[in-house]
Parts: structure tokens; sequence; C-alpha cells
């Protein structure tokens, strides 16, 4: 979790004031303690985001969209790697060779 005032989120990703209050209301940004501060939940998330909003103009409730959409691709590719781990120790357990 990252905590920034309005004026660094201004400064690093170039987002307004009019824009942060609307990330807010979305949901992509979450309220903190204090006068103008934010929460950023998944920072990673945000400099993508931007860059969509900035380079295509879609909405707030569109970059919530996806957002929501990546969290649950990468939650299918941590699936996907625990599910391969699990295959391989089953071929070790069965001795079973991979082809090259």
């Amino acid at each position: 979790m990252l905590i920034l005032t309005y004026h660094e989120v201004t400064a690093r990703y170039g987002l307004s004031p009019a824009d942060i209050r609307t990330w807010l209301e979305a949901g992509l940004l979450d309220p903190a303690e204090g006068p103008e501060v934010v929460q950023v939940p998944e920072p990673d998330e945000l400099p993508p985001l931007v860059r969509l909003h900035h380079e295509l103009g879609l909405s707030a409730e569109a970059l919530d969209v996806v957002a929501a959409l990546r969290r649950r691709l990468l939650a299918a590719y941590e699936a996907l790697a625990r599910e391969q781990a699990r295959a391989r120790q089953l071929e070790v357990f069965l001795g079973i060779e991979r082809p090259a």
C-alpha cells in the first residue's frame, strides 16, 4: 500500500485533482487520513491504468473493469503455476519422463 498526497499523484502520474476525486469515487484509489491524501492499494497497478487513461482516454469506470480483469488474470496465472507444479510432482512420483 502506498500513501500519496494529491500533489505527489499529480507529479508522478499526471492526474489532476478532479481525476483523483473521480478515481476515488470509482474505487481505483482509496481515501487516506488527512486532507488531499490517498492510498494506492496496488502500486504496481497504477502506472498502466494511468497510461490507459492518458493515451486512450478511458474513464475511471472503464479502468476499474480493466483493473478487475488484471487481478483475475494474475490469479489465474498463479493457479496455473500451482497446478503445473502439482503435475510435475505427480510425474516425479510416478516416474514419468517428459518428452524433450
